[in-house]
């Protein structure tokens, strides 16, 4: 692979990496604040809050794998990517309509969807293909 197919596989891992643990850090922030109280994703979407940690430390364990084995993990950090996305607005939705004027939406819920966005982008520039052979005519 050439030197600059390198560097943008390693970028896009990197932003795999990063993405999956502001991911997983996302949940454990505040999601919901009002005044100086504030909830965790724990505490607005139950057990589904595990959903969010668990993909973002699946995709933070082949980023560092896809580093140190040269291993290709790209196809699967981009369907997390749109996984923990498509959730994430779903969440998000649900948590305004949940909220409405009472309380303001949290930097964890936001931290979450970048990083769910820095995998699925992370995915797709990490994602190689193998060259194609020049079919000589003659």
């Amino acid at each position: 692979m050439s030197d600059k197919g390198e560097k943008k596989r390693l970028t896009g891992v990197m932003m795999v990496l990063e993405g999956g643990v502001l991911l997983a850090a996302g949940a454990f922030m505040p999601w919901a604040e009002r005044g100086l109280l504030s909830v965790t994703a724990f505490r607005k979407l139950g057990d589904e809050a595990w959903l969010i940690v668990i993909l973002g430390l699946i995709s933070a364990l082949m980023a560092h794998a896809e580093i140190l084995q040269k291993k290709n993990y790209a196809i699967a950090n981009v369907v997390i990517g749109v996984i923990s996305v498509a959730y994430l607005i779903y969440a998000y939705i649900m948590l305004t309509d949940q909220l409405g004027g009472n309380a303001s939406m949290g930097i964890g819920v936001y931290a979450c969807i970048a990083g769910g966005a820095s995998i699925l982008l992370g995915g797709l520039v990490s994602h190689r293909k193998k060259p194609v052979k020049a079919v000589e005519e003659g």
